[in-house]
């Protein structure tokens, strides 16, 4: 997504230079008026060759650390704490609702950007919050990605087009939690994750965060072949959540 607004800005940005440069240029002289063909096919080949070289963006690299939190305790002020506002922006009228402490966020473009959060009060007088993602970017050909499995995300490279194997699609899916510190009015990840026994497998990973009740449904599910999925139950017990089969 990010990428098709670079690109529509570099676009941009490549015309406006070219209309100076005739605007400018003495009305007698013509010699270097045209553009060719060659001349631009090298520019754009030369364009997506630097972004072969670039990573995809992990999302829960950039967001397992800690946040300061401003402006009082709430899923609106957890949000605004992460600035993914300023990372991807908003749709006009996102969920936002502050009395059930829940917000969820999507858009679809050059891939898929897809965000729940929550928020639980702990009986040990703590606030655990969490926020589920799930990223996706179609790459280029030698774009660089890193597979990766663990408890807390997924990251698969699959071929979304059977006759196009340089067709490419990076997902990430999984989750970050939070602990909020009242005394720092920080929040700070956990070391440990918030699931108990929940399965190391390589499925990736959809959260359905309750905007009422307490408990979180998780569905696994193969990227190549959606169909085949199963859904179980992460019940909340008052700390962390017990994984149900």
């Amino acid at each position: 997504m990010k990428r098709v607004v670079l690109a529509l800005l570099f676009g941009a940005i490549m015309t406006s230079c070219s209309n100076n440069t005739n605007n400018n240029a003495p009305a007698s002289d013509n010699t270097n008026s045209e553009i060719t063909s060659a001349d631009t096919d090298t520019d754009e080949t030369a364009y997506e060759e630097s972004y072969e070289q670039h990573q995809f963006p992990y999302f829960f690299d950039e967001y397992h650390k800690s946040f300061k939190v401003n402006g009082g305790v709430g899923i609106e002020q957890f949000i605004s704490a992460l600035n993914i506002e300023g990372e991807y922006g908003w749709p006009s009228e996102p969920t936002l609702d502050k009395a059930n402490g829940y917000f969820s966020y999507s858009e679809e473009g050059d891939g898929a950007y897809r965000l729940k959060a929550s928020y639980w009060n702990r009986t040990d007088g703590k606030k655990l919050f969490i926020l589920a993602f799930y990223v996706s970017e179609f790459l280029y050909t030698n774009q660089v990605v890193t597979e990766r499995t663990n408890i807390w995300r997924k990251v698969r490279v699959c071929h979304p087009d059977p006759e196009n194997k340089d067709v490419r699609l990076a997902v990430e899916s999984g989750f970050l939690a939070y602990i909020y510190d009242a005394d720092s009015q920080m929040l700070v990840p956990m070391t440990e994750s918030p699931f108990n026994n929940m399965p190391d497998t390589n499925f990736m990973m959809s959260f359905k965060l309750p905007q009422k009740g307490k408990n979180i449904e998780v569905e696994l599910f193969n990227i190549n072949d959606f169909e085949n999925s199963t859904t179980h139950t992460l019940k909340f017990n008052g700390l962390t959540f017990d994984y149900v089969e």
